[in-house]
């Protein structure tokens, strides 16, 4: 099986309330607990939405396929002036480790560095989260760093290790092999 990646939509209310109200699945991530309201409000949300000036976030629904089932959600932040966006993702605890995240993120990456045109994209995961550092480096990102105490969160300060790709990277990658 494999996922793309598609626009999230009002119908998917139920299943990003359950995904972002569940403390498993954005355990280490900033999100808070989702209310329903706030799921319809994730899921009614225009998109690219905007964050203030230069800053811009898209957000989708991943999908395994066959089918139109959501199993996740990812995101890019872009920040225009920079060029760049920081990556999220998440998924249905009962989907991990099967390759989802993988895809997901490669498919992050294109949209990233081929619909959005940017110079760079990074993520940031804490080091307890093992999964989620094997996913960014299959995926293909760079370690750049491990900064001390720098996320927060729900109250508490964590470690965050910094996983980038630049667009000429991503290109590189993309080429197919002389004949």
């Amino acid at each position: 099986m494999s996922v793309r990646l598609r626009l999230v939509r009002p119908s998917d209310v139920e299943t990003v309330y359950g995904l972002l109200s569940d403390l498993n699945v954005i355990r280490w991530m900033m999100f808070p607990l989702y209310s329903h309201a706030d799921a319809e409000t994730f899921v009614t949300a225009p998109q690219p939405a905007v964050l203030g000036p230069g800053r811009y976030s898209v957000e989708r629904a991943i999908v395994a396929e066959p089918g139109d089932g959501v199993i996740g959600l990812c995101g890019l932040v872009v920040d225009r002036k920079r060029e760049d966006a920081e990556a999220w993702y998440l998924l249905d605890p009962a989907c991990w480790g099967r390759g989802y995240g993988v895809e997901a993120m490669r498919l992050l990456l294109a949209t990233g560095f081929e619909d959005c045109g940017l110079h760079r994209v990074w993520a940031c995961v804490v080091p307890e989260n093992r999964r989620s550092v094997r996913v960014l480096e299959k995926a293909g990102l760079r370690y750049e760093g491990h900064s001390v105490r720098s996320l927060r969160i729900r109250g508490e300060w964590h470690d965050s290790l910094l996983y980038a790709l630049l667009a000429e990277e991503w290109a590189a990658r993309r080429v197919p092999p002389a004949p």
